[in-house]
């Protein structure tokens, strides 16, 4: 989905239903036992960067909104990598309720750190 101004697309994001082992990964990480989502990237155009996150922090809110209404769940999990260099992307995680899934790097991916949030409707 895409935040835009007729014309100029200026964010966008996704998500998808995880693979099944990645599922298991993060059920057993969790305990969690109700629907789960991967986000799977929030984009701001060149343009729109550095301009205090409003933009990145509404795509995500929008994200996490849209996630739960395509899980129909009570309660939803949303699991993210981000690249553990990447501070603006953990700093905007952190305002939107994110937290760290482990202190170290992701055993898929040795730079990049999971990231989850539970949202409920």
């Amino acid at each position: 989905m895409a935040l835009a101004e007729p014309g100029k697309i200026a964010a966008a994001f996704a998500h998808a239903l995880p693979e099944t082992d990645y599922e298991q990964h993060i059920r057993e990480m969790t305990g969690f036992d109700g629907a789960i989502r991967v986000f799977l990237t929030v984009a701001v155009s060149l343009a729109q960067r550095r301009c205090g996150g409003s933009l990145a922090d509404e795509a995500c809110e929008r994200m996490l909104e849209d996630a739960v209404r395509r899980s129909g769940a009570k309660s939803t999990l949303v699991v993210g990598r981000i690249n553990m260099e990447n501070k603006a992307s953990e700093m905007m995680s952190n305002r939107m309720g994110f937290e760290p899934l482990t202190e170290g790097p992701d055993r898929y991916n040795p730079d990049m750190r999971e990231w989850y949030v539970v949202v409920d409707p």
